[in-house]
């Protein structure tokens, strides 16, 4: 037999090492990829927190707050099949089921919490909502709708002005009228920032209360006023100034104001700012020469306007003559919105007068809930 030459032995050996070795740095390569590729989302992407039994008593608590602004109250507590605590609340009638939903996502808003998933059924009237962070579920709220053919006399909107110089008792009670109200707050004012993160904290609706300017009357100029003939510039940064100072505000209503919002191109200028902010306006009605709804209506702002004036007379007898002519109001249109001020006689009627309205089949709603029908 013949032997072969060890060089070409050696020769032959490498060549068949050179491919196995290639292969093998090809394959350890991409392994390495793919595993950084996997990797690199879990080290970038922060983990979820920790949520815990404080997490919980703070949702609730907020909750809470949101029902008792509205008059909401639990009817049964009982666990989901996740084992996950669950609120049936029964809405009262006239109260619609996007109106609770949009209240309870609003009060959340305080916390970064949010809704995390709503399934509804209209088969029994009724609308689920999960509460939580992220996609942590920590509490269910089951809403129930009134049963259908429920009587309602009529829907209220209350508003009450003048919100901002000091915040005290009489101010806080109004939170505890059991209703959902909308606060009026005036920029500028001494304390309008804390008061208006109080009024929003204790589930009131904020409104920012515009100056503007007024039929015979000289007013000072405090920089937030708008006067006839301003420049759009002017009129956009005094509107932004004022919701610097007015945290929260939903919407937009005029403090005095019966020359503005009888001007046309003023007004135009004021609401078409309104409305590229995402906000509504309420027409106080300080002049009965007012176009205000009309223009808001030409530029698709959503907008409604005062119907009744609680207390032009500061004494009890006068407001409760006109919460009358309120009822009368909304009992023969629907829906009424009334402007009271933040002063003692008008919180003292209403704390007597609220009950029986309710009694009587009236429902209140905020202005946002009547502007977006």
């Amino acid at each position: 037999m013949q032997n072969r030459d060890p060089l070409q032995k050696r020769s032959q050996a490498v060549s068949y090492e050179l491919p196995l070795l290639t292969g093998l740095i090809l394959i350890g390569v991409m392994v390495a990829i793919r595993w950084l590729v996997w990797q690199e989302p879990a080290m970038n992407s922060p983990a979820p927190p920790p949520y815990t039994g404080a997490h919980l008593q703070e949702l609730r608590s907020t909750v809470d707050s949101v029902l008792d602004a509205h008059s909401l109250r639990r009817k049964a507590v009982r666990n989901t099949r996740a084992g996950v605590e669950q609120w049936d609340i029964a809405l009262p009638s006239g109260m619609p089921l996007p109106s609770a939903h949009l209240a309870i996502k609003r009060g959340l808003d305080s916390l970064n919490a949010g809704i995390i998933g709503a399934d509804s059924n209209p088969l029994n009237g009724t609308l689920q909502l999960s509460l939580g962070w992220q996609d942590s579920c920590l509490l269910v709220l089951r809403l129930i709708g009134a049963p259908a053919g429920t009587d309602v006399t009529g829907r209220i909107a209350l508003i009450i002005d003048d919100f901002g110089s000091v915040w005290g008792e009489r101010e806080e009670a109004f939170l505890r009228l059991g209703i959902p109200f909308t606060a009026s707050v005036i920029p500028g004012t001494a304390r309008c920032r804390f008061v208006a993160g109080q009024l929003a904290a204790g589930g009131a609706e904020i409104l920012l209360h515009m100056p503007m300017e007024p039929f015979n009357l000289v007013v000072r100029d405090d920089g937030y006023i708008i006067k006839t003939g301003m420049s759009q510039s002017e009129i956009r940064n005094r509107i932004a100034k004022a919701l610097q100072e007015v945290p929260h505000a939903a919407g937009v209503n005029n403090h005095m104001g019966s020359k503005v919002t009888s001007h046309r191109a003023t007004i135009m200028e004021v609401l078409q700012e309104i409305h590229a902010r995402g906000l509504y306006f309420v027409d106080s009605r300080t002049a009965s020469t007012t176009v205000a709804c009309r223009v808001a209506e030409e530029i698709g702002l959503p907008c409604t306007e005062r119907h009744i004036f609680l207390d032009s007379e500061d004494s009890q007898e006068s407001i409760r003559a006109m919460l009358d002519a309120l009822k009368r109001r909304a009992a023969a249109h629907g829906v009424a919105v009334a402007i009271g001020h933040c002063r003692a006689a008008t919180l003292r009627v209403l704390q007597e007068e609220i009950p029986r309205l309710k009694q009587e089949g009236f429902v209140f709603s905020r202005v946002s809930e009547l502007v977006s029908e």
